[in-house]
């Protein structure tokens, strides 16, 4: 079945003035406007605390979602509105009801916290992904791609992309803190960047609204991305970029139950493949595979196993309400904690109820992202599936909380604001299932 109807969501024409300009600029901020900031500190390893340029940063990209935010309330627009982006702002009012509590009743031995940085990231995500949602219709998804993509290309290229994980543990100071660009961007956000790089640029070599000057630049993203991965020896990116690359080539296939049976299938495939492919990779990226190795053959996952028991244990001791976010038996920093997963957070922090409806929602999220993909000739800036699949696949596995991660909740949103309106096309259930 081909995409003949006039259904679907093609590029507004949209007027170039200042909430274009600004609401662009969030956008494009939030993307990679800190891995620009960061990679300052490059020029040069300056030795200097790495918050002396991301914390000017930081907070220029808030006053700048603060604006959309603001401007977005007289923009005469549609707001799509279902039951999943309730679900979704639901979250953050849940991790800040559970922050408050946490600061205020549940742990008064947090006087020594910095709670002026708990509640800045707490509150400045919210505000990006609702900014992102009033200036949608603003935003020129079209030119963001590009620049978001000659941000990753400038940063892989200025930065010193040959560091590896080790090597960037190098750039501590006496006291053991992170310091330059060791304190601001580290192994697994190289690596973060390679794939996302990589997932970009695969979409506008087979975009048919780029010309081939953007097509070549592609071809160097990708280059870059690959050489970033292989030399940061990050093994769960690498990981999530092959499935990342997978999901985009099977949702050639309309049907969704048909699309994940062959990526189960792509996985066993890998998974029977395992040892010629580490032994492959070894002469390409030999820290790489040498963690790889220790993966399959040890069952080495770098203490996420003991994190995702320690996030079930405490749901299983507060059920209802879950845990408080900060672990003080932990022989770490005090302050927040997180079990590298969304899921297990979501049950530990928030209970089985609230944990529940984010399984749910996580579920939702990569379905839509399905969707989009399967209607990519149609829908002009689905992109943003291509890039959501693999993050919300390591928020959930890898990291933490996705609301919690502005970049990714903010490619949430669009992706419902995407599903929202194609579900409003002549498209049936049917169609879409």
């Amino acid at each position: 079945m081909t995409d003949t109807s006039p259904l679907l969501l093609q590029k507004p024409h949209l007027r170039v003035n200042a909430i274009t300009i600004l609401a662009t600029l969030n956008f494009v901020l939030i993307m990679c406007g800190y891995q620009f900031s960061a990679s300052l500190l490059a020029l040069g390893k300056l030795g200097i605390p790495s918050q002396m340029v991301t914390a000017p940063f930081r907070a220029f990209s808030l006053l700048t979602s603060i604006f959309c935010l603001f401007a977005g309330f007289f923009i005469n627009t549609r707001r799509d509105t279902n039951i999943w982006m309730y679900l979704l702002a639901l979250c953050p009012i849940l991790w800040i009801l559970r922050i408050f509590v946490d600061l205020n009743f549940d742990c008064p031995e947090l006087m020594y916290i910095d709670t002026a940085k708990v509640w800045g990231y707490a509150i400045y995500n919210p505000i990006a992904i609702l900014s992102i949602y009033l200036t949608y219709d603003r935003i020129e998804f079209d030119k963001s791609l590009i620049i978001i993509m000659l941000c990753f290309i400038y940063v892989m290229s200025l930065t010193p992309l040959g560091l590896t994980a080790s090597e960037v543990d190098l750039l501590i100071d006496s006291s053991g803190d992170r310091v330059g660009l060791g304190g601001a961007l580290f192994s697994i956000s190289y690596a973060s960047m390679g794939m996302e790089s990589v997932m970009i640029a695969i979409c506008v070599i087979f975009s048919m609204r780029y010309s081939i000057f953007w097509k070549v630049v592609s071809l160097l993203a990708i280059v870059l991305g690959f050489y970033t991965i292989f030399k940061s020896g990050t093994r769960s990116v690498f990981l999530l970029m092959v499935m990342g690359i997978a999901f985009w080539c099977i949702t050639i296939f309309r049907n969704f139950f048909l699309n994940f049976s062959l990526i189960a299938i792509f996985s066993g495939l890998l998974y029977l493949i395992r040892v010629p492919l580490v032994e492959l990779l070894a002469k390409l990226a030999p820290i790489l595979a040498t963690r790889l190795q220790k993966a399959i053959e040890e069952g080495d996952s770098s203490g996420r196993l003991d994190l995702y028991r320690i996030g079930m244990e405490k749901m299983l001791g507060s059920p209802l309400v879950g845990h408080r976010t900060i672990d003080l038996s932990l022989n770490m920093v005090p302050g927040y904690i997180g079990h590298h997963s969304s899921i297990i957070d979501g049950f530990a922090f928030f209970g089985a109820i609230a944990g529940t409806m984010l399984v749910i929602l996580s579920i939702y999220i990569i379905w839509i992202s399905s969707v989009i993909l399967r209607f990519r000739r149609s829908i002009y800036n689905y992109w943003i599936a291509a890039l959501l699949f693999p993050k919300m696949l390591h928020a959930i596995l890898f990291t933490g909380l996705f609301f919690n991660i502005a970049s990714t909740g903010s490619l949430v949103i669009i992706a419902m604001i995407i599903m929202a309106r194609l579900q409003k096309t002549d498209l049936n259930r049917t169609t879409l299932l």
